[in-house]
């Protein structure tokens, strides 16, 4: 290749019109080519660029930067959908912020592969290449000329991305009215659609741009606009015909639930909650090779009670898992930044479980399989009052795999803590698990017979979660028998987090649950076992968020108003949350109602 050759196509490679056209390109495919959705996110790719040549002073490395954003943002939008169910949020830029504040050197130092680091110095060769090859927009012999300039773009440039953030944010302005209009327009059409929650998210998105834009509508946390009302009747006169909170009082006062036996005056248990990460059981599907899926961990002689648990996240997001079964808060009640509640919501809670049972004279005691510094977890158990965080690197246990902590670890954990904890108080364990977290491998060999009933990919990855369950089932069942033998009064509490994603394919499973659905993303089941006579606590589908209340129940107690209200609901709704709205709706504002009460928002 001759040199003028080379310099040819060095500058088509290097040319603006060449990626101008990329942009052009990528912006209508990640804009599902629909013509609102594509000229909207042009212009407000051209204010990008704008703001990005004002601040570098280049113009190739700024219509590059933006196709970079362009696609970064479409691939992590895909990501969200097909692991959690739900599009990138402002929540994903506080949990990233929260990941530098909290080491995330030494997570990708101990755990990124190889091809993850390749991938990083790529993408960071690409910026310093297309920067130093990019000319720049404003220059000038005159020192001074330049730097004043330099200031005045910068400026300029911090003056336009807080304009153009407050036009969007603020319900009044044009800008937030018109992305408003193209969001609701789209959930409208998606909902239309007869395909799964999956592709219903991914069909949500707007494009890349005005995805990011949409962030800035949940810049705080909020009550969302169907709530609001309720909220604003707690002085109401007559709360038997309201919805505010008054009314589920007032209900709680005229038609009281009878007391069970766990309220009387008993020995408090010892009480373990274990969170299994990314469990559900096998046996509810609807194969017939599901048939010999079965589980001791989910069937033995200590289980008291058991079913379906609801869940309200899919995918990922244990910490929404965690803050609703501590709490009793569900964190889509509310709108803005709530995707991960322990790094922005969890200090604005005023209820928890962990402060209730310490009124009743526990030793709450957390145990992390992770870095108790991971989402805030942290700060979030410090606000709610725990006596003592730990994580399995208290204990010298550095993974290979980060997925990779066995049960047999945890149960010693635990065993250790309750050994170490005063020998005058009850002890709550709360215990969070890992060995079935995702990705699940696609390359499994079919051990349980599903290759004639599913595709290779889902075959695969299901053949990769039962080993894992297997294994589960082995290191669990021995720690469960230990503590049931103990001699002290104790309840063994575990639930799934959520459903695993199989990279969005596990919506393709059919299941058969009690109440004939064959398929929810947002169900994993609970058992409760006991070394000794407890109430009843079956249900075919129970909300997770009922969890404090029953734990209060069980440890003798029944907390606050809160707390009662979330038992007097649990009873009244069958174990249901959401679908209560149909059975009692006046009840279920009000509990609504005493839910946006929880929270200190404006």
């Amino acid at each position: 290749m001759t040199y003028k050759s080379w310099k040819k196509i060095k500058n088509i490679i290097f040319s603006n019109s060449i990626w101008i056209f990329a942009l052009v390109i990528a912006t209508i495919f990640t804009s599902h080519f629909d013509p609102i959705l594509i000229f909207t996110n042009f212009l407000i790719a051209a204010l990008f660029i704008l703001v990005s040549v004002l601040v570098t002073n280049r113009v190739l490395f700024s219509i590059f930067l933006c196709l970079f954003v362009t696609l970064a943002m479409h691939i992590a939008t895909n990501m969200k959908a097909e692991y959690l169910s739900r599009l990138v949020e402002l929540s994903d830029i506080l949990i990233v912020i929260s990941l530098f504040k909290n080491g995330v050197g030494d997570l990708l130092s101990t755990y990124l592969t190889k091809s993850g680091i390749f991938l990083i110095l790529v993408v960071l060769l690409a910026f310093i290449i297309f920067y130093s090859s990019s000319k720049s927009f404003f220059i000038s012999k005159n020192k001074l000329t330049y730097y004043i300039t330099r200031i005045l773009m910068l400026v300029m440039a911090f003056f336009i991305v807080r304009g153009y953030i407050l036009s969007i944010a603020i319900a009044r302005n044009y800008p937030h009215q018109h992305i408003l209009g193209i969001k609701v327009a789209r959930i409208e059409k998606c909902e239309s659609k007869d395909i799964n929650d999956i592709e219903k998210v991914k069909c949500r998105s707007m494009g890349s741009f005005l995805n990011l834009s949409n962030i800035a509508f949940d810049y705080r946390i909020s009550k969302k606009k169907e709530w609001r009302q309720a909220d604003t009747n707690n002085l109401i006169i007559r709360p038997e015909t309201s919805v505010s909170s008054g009314y589920i009082k007032y209900k709680m006062e005229k038609e009281p639930l009878p007391k069970t036996d766990a309220q009387k005056d008993q020995e408090r248990p010892n009480i373990v909650v274990a969170l299994n990460e990314s469990i559900f059981d096998p046996s509810y599907l609807d194969y017939e090779f599901a048939e010999k899926l079965k589980f001791k961990f989910f069937n033995d002689e200590h289980i008291k009670s058991s079913g379906v648990l609801r869940v309200h996240t899919f995918g990922g997001g244990t910490c929404i898992s965690e803050y609703a079964a501590l709490t009793g808060v569900v964190h889509d009640v509310f709108g803005g930044a709530v995707g991960y509640p322990f790094v922005n919501m969890a200090e604005r809670t005023n209820h928890n479980l962990i402060a209730e049972l310490k009124k009743l004279g526990y030793y709450t005691v957390i145990v992390y399989s992770t870095s108790k510094k991971f989402v805030d977890a942290n700060k979030a158990f410090s606000h709610f009052g725990v006596d003592k965080f730990v994580d399995i690197w208290e204990y010298n246990y550095t993974p290979v795999d980060w997925r990779d902590i066995p049960e047999k670890l945890l149960g010693f954990i635990v065993e250790n803590e309750i050994q170490k904890a005063p020998k005058d108080k009850p002890v709550f364990v709360f215990v969070s698990t890992m060995r079935n977290h995702g990705p699940h491998k696609k390359d499994v060999e079919d051990k349980i017979g599903c290759a004639s009933s599913l595709n290779e990919s889902v075959c695969s990855q299901l053949n990769d979660y039962i080993n894992r369950l297997t294994k589960t089932d082995e290191e669990w069942n021995g720690f469960i028998e230990k503590i049931m033998k103990s001699g002290k009064n104790t309840i063994f509490f575990n639930f799934g987090d959520h459903q695993p994603s199989f990279d969005g394919e596990i919506a393709k499973l059919k299941f058969k649950y009690p109440d004939n659905v064959t398929s929810d993303i947002y169900r994993t089941f609970y058992n409760i076992r006991a070394n000794f006579d407890i109430p009843n606590y079956n249900y075919k589908i129970l909300d997770i968020s009922y969890f404090p209340s029953m734990i209060l129940e069980m440890a003798g107690g029944s907390g606050n108003n809160f707390y009662k209200a979330s038992s007097y609901m649990r009873e009244r709704c069958n174990g249901l949350f959401k679908e209560c709205k149909k059975l009692h709706p006046k009840l279920f504002e009000s509990y609504k109602s005493l839910m946006v009460e929880q929270l200190n928002i404006d």
